[in-house]
């Protein structure tokens, strides 16, 4: 568990292949503890992670085969993760099937941290499709239970995703609102996101407000 916690922090801070490297001590051992559930956890922290260096074939795998050693809530985590690198890869119809399957078992869990997880990501594939009205519920919601669970970041992510569906829905003066609440809940954790910036300029520059955006 604490190789898999240490992978995830340097995975998070953008050296992946340190992280790989101790998720492949962490897998060794959780194999060595005969713990089927541990296994599988590291087994998806591992494929999303091979995934994120273009490893997608071996990545899927790993997440494969970690979906056959889970059961319950434990499996639907996993079930979300393989869903957010099906996203990645535009196999948008496998990741919400995937979502669609994890989203009922989390809620009867009380699992609300990786509800809104998951309802982020199947909101992110109804954006790719254009189907803002669904995107919109689902961050709204996923916002709420962040804010309920004292999920900080995450909470600021939500509300920066709010902006990107009123920025494809064509509402400018929305989307710079909640980028700006965005910006300053970052600005607050302490969290640099260039994605916020990339997206305000893209929102100045639609409003015809290219002074600003320089």
């Amino acid at each position: 568990m604490a190789r898999q916690a240490a992978a995830i922090v340097l995975r998070d801070r953008g050296d992946v292949a340190s992280a790989i490297a101790e998720l492949r001590i962490a897998l060794r051992l959780a194999i060595a503890s005969g713990d089927l559930a541990r296994q599988a956890d590291v087994r998806a922290t591992l494929g999303v992670a091979l995934a994120w260096m273009g490893r997608s074939k071996q990545g899927l795998a790993e997440l494969d085969q970690a979906a056959t050693q889970a059961r319950g809530a434990a499996l639907a985590r996993i079930l979300m993760r393989r869903a957010s690198t099906l996203k990645r890869l535009g196999r948008y119809e496998a990741a919400l099937d995937d979502l669609g399957r994890a989203l009922p078992v989390l809620r009867r869990a009380g699992d609300t941290v990786w509800e809104a997880r998951s309802l982020t990501h199947r909101a992110e594939v109804y954006l790719a499709f254009g189907n803002t009205a669904r995107a919109e519920g689902d961050f709204a919601r996923a916002e709420q239970l962040y804010a309920s669970n004292g999920q900080e970041l995450e909470y600021a992510i939500a509300v920066h995703n709010r902006g990107l569906v009123a920025i494809v829905r064509g509402d400018l003066p929305s989307a710079l609102g909640y980028l700006d609440v965005a910006g300053r809940r970052y600005d607050e954790l302490g969290a640099r996101d260039p994605q916020l910036a990339i997206d305000r300029c893209s929102t100045l520059l639609a409003a015809g407000l290219a002074a600003d955006a320089m």
